[in-house]
C-alpha cells in the first residue's frame, strides 16, 4: 500500500484528504479484505456520528470492526479528529476522550490499521 495525505487551506480553514493505493498491478487478496475491513470501520464511525454523541463512542463503533478482526494492535491511538481552523484539532475521537459531539463541529473519521512491513 501507498497513503497519500493531502491538505488545503482556503481563508484560514483548512482540510486534509487521504488515500491509500496498491502499488503494483493488481491488489492481492489480504489487501482487498483490509481496504474492505477499514472502509466498513470508517462507515460505522460516520454512523455514530450524532450531535450529543460522546467522543469515545464514536471511536468505539470505528474501532469495533478493526478489533473483532483480529488488528487491535495496529491500530492508531484515535480514529478520527476536528478539522477546520487546524487540519487536525479538537474534538479527538479516542478511546478516553471526554466529551460529546456538538451540531456545528466538523469532524472526520479515519480509522486505519498499519501493519508493519506490509503498509
Amino acid at each position: 500500500f501507498l497513503s497519500v495525505r493531502l491538505g488545503a487551506s482556503y481563508h484560514g480553514y483548512r482540510c486534509e484528504i487521504g488515500r491509500t493505493f496498491v502499488i503494483g498491478t493488481a491488489p492481492a487478496e489480504w489487501q482487498i479484505e483490509l481496504y474492505d475491513l477499514v472502509f466498513a470501520a470508517q462507515r460505522a464511525g460516520r454512523e455514530a456520528l450524532a450531535p450529543g454523541a460522546a467522543y469515545r463512542d464514536v471511536d468505539r463503533a470505528a474501532r469495533h470492526p478493526l478489533e473483532s478482526a483480529g488488528h487491535g494492535e495496529g491500530l492508531l491511538p484515535r480514529t478520527g479528529h476536528g478539522v477546520g481552523l487546524e487540519i487536525e484539532e479538537d474534538p479527538q475521537l479516542a478511546p478516553t476522550a471526554m466529551g460529546k459531539l456538538d451540531a456545528c463541529v466538523p469532524v472526520t473519521v479515519g480509522p486505519g490499521v498499519h501493519l508493519p512491513g506490509r503498509g
